[in-house]
Order: C-alpha cells, then sequence, then structure tokens
C-alpha cells in the first residue's frame, strides 16, 4: 500500500504523462493538417513573384532556411498581417521593411493556408530539399512561363496597357494605377519601367497575387496570350530604358575624350609659342657674345 505523499506524487507523475501526450498529439495533429503540396501551389500563385528558394534575394528576401532562422509563430503572425506587424514596431518587420522598401502586403491566407505555406517552407521547396532549392528558386518565372505563351506582340501590350485594346476578361488598364517610359499612365501604383528587369517573367504573376490587384483579377483573370503581349511590352521598355541610361553615360565620355584632345592640342600650341619666345633672345644673345 503507498502512502497518501507517494500516492500524490504517483498522480501527478500520471497528469504529467498525459498532458504531455496530449501535447505531443497536439503538435502531430498540426504537423499531419499542414499540406506541404497545397503550400507549394499557394507560394507560387502568391509569393513567387517576390521570393525564392534558395535563388537568393529578389523584390523580397530568399526565404531558404526561413523556418528555422524565424519561430512558426512569429511567421504566422508576419503572413497574416504584415502592415499590423510593421505598424505595431516588431523590430524583425521593421528591418524588413527598411531593408527591401516595399512592405509586404496582406495576401488574405487563413490559418489553414498559411500553416500550408510553412510546412512547404520547412521542406525547402516541395518536400525536395536542396536538390529541389534551385527549381524552387525560379518558381516565379517557370509558372508565369508555363501560363503564358513563349512569345507574345509588344505593340499590343502596349496597346493593352494603355487601355486602347481592351482586356478579354474585362479587368481595368494598366495605366490607370501604373507609369511606363514614353507610355505615360498613373501614379497610384509603381513605375513598371524597369521592373522586367529586375523580376522577369515572373512580374506578370503580380496582378493575381499582389493587393490591391488581386480581387480585380482573381475574378477577371488575363488571358495566356494577354500575359505573352505584356511581357514582351514591359521586356522591350526595360531594354530601352537600360540604352536610354547609358546614353548619356556615353556622351559623356565621347564629350570628355574631345575636350582632351582640344585641350592637348592648345597646350601644345601655347607651349611651342613659349619655347620660341624663350629661344629667340638666348639665340640673340649668343649671337653678340660671339661678334
Amino acid at each position: 500500500m503507498l502512502n497518501a505523499p507517494s500516492r500524490r506524487r504517483a498522480q501527478f507523475k500520471q497528469v504529467l504523462l498525459v498532458l504531455a501526450a496530449v501535447g505531443l498529439g497536439v503538435s502531430i495533429t498540426d504537423a499531419w493538417a499542414a499540406d506541404a503540396a497545397a503550400g507549394g501551389t499557394l507560394f507560387k500563385q502568391k509569393c513567387a513573384a517576390c521570393h525564392t528558394i534558395g535563388g537568393g534575394d529578389t523584390v523580397g528576401p530568399d526565404l531558404a532556411g526561413v523556418t528555422e532562422r524565424r519561430d512558426t509563430a512569429w511567421l504566422k503572425s508576419w503572413i497574416a498581417d504584415p502592415p499590423g506587424m510593421i505598424a505595431s514596431g516588431d523590430p524583425t518587420a521593421t528591418q524588413l521593411k527598411s531593408k527591401y522598401g516595399m512592405p509586404m502586403p496582406d495576401l488574405g491566407l487563413s490559418e489553414d493556408e498559411i500553416a500550408n505555406v510553412i510546412a512547404y517552407l520547412a521542406s525547402g521547396g516541395a518536400g525536395g530539399g536542396q536538390a529541389s532549392a534551385a527549381g524552387a528558386a525560379e518558381a516565379g518565372s517557370t509558372a508565369a512561363a508555363a501560363e503564358s505563351e513563349s512569345t507574345g506582340s509588344a505593340e499590343q501590350g502596349e496597346r493593352l496597357f494603355t487601355g486602347e485594346a481592351d482586356f478579354r476578361n474585362g479587368g481595368p488598364a494598366c495605366s490607370a494605377c501604373h507609369a511606363v517610359a514614353d507610355a505615360g499612365g498613373g501614379s497610384l501604383g509603381p513605375d513598371l519601367t524597369t521592373t522586367y528587369s529586375r523580376l522577369g517573367d515572373a512580374m506578370i504573376t503580380w496582378p493575381q497575387a499582389m493587393l490591391p490587384m488581386q480581387p480585380i483579377f482573381t475574378e477577371d483573370p488575363l488571358t495566356d496570350t494577354e500575359k505573352a503581349d505584356l511581357l514582351a511590352f514591359f521586356k522591350e521598355k526595360a531594354a530601352g530604358d537600360d540604352l536610354s541610361a547609358s546614353g548619356p553615360v556615353a556622351m559623356l565620355l565621347g564629350l570628355s575624350i574631345i575636350g582632351a584632345i582640344v585641350l592637348a592640342v592648345i597646350l601644345s600650341v601655347v607651349w611651342k609659342k613659349r619655347l620660341i619666345a624663350v629661344r629667340e633672345p638666348m639665340v640673340s644673345g649668343t649671337n653678340r657674345w660671339r661678334r
């Protein structure tokens, strides 16, 4: 027979074991509830326009190993409400906004969807670890390329951008909010002149992945042909901007070279005259001394 203190100790141990079992059960349930495959689909739809997994920083940070650097509670809060985290003064959120400039938008994901995305990130990208990290790094451009045709018309893309041509499903013209060099546009959203240089084909995922465009273009999506045409237009404008940016530099370099040549000629003439002016008295004095 156990005495009273011994019985109490035994009961206490039993309670601890039960609590530990319950806690383990919850953890296992959460782990099984999170669907990494579904998270991968969400990542390509919502995240790949700004992030890679193992491909380096782009618009936002590379997310390889993020589940090891940040605890799960913080990741859930950040994905659920980035503006709220920034407004609260969270140091990590504030640092991210300061480093990358553009704040992460609220993607409107449910708790289950957030858990799925985190499970996908924890898997290293579709559960492939290091082997699939390189492929996940190109998720944005690969997903966009798969959805759009390989070639497009830059001319038609400009007509779609400016609103001269209508999107088939009724979405608003890009120029209502965005501008592109030589094509004009609005100022509500960022200028898209150089965006293709930074994001490549992944930029075409923005309308259906980024707020405030997401609600509009989810219901009125772009067609594959429209995506290809817009990408051709953005690519052409980005290339033209690179050339126009290098033009003034080349002109300045050319003017500098011409200026240096002209200055050398002037100095040569001046120096020659000075030598003659100095030499003549010396020659005259020598002749007088000889006489």
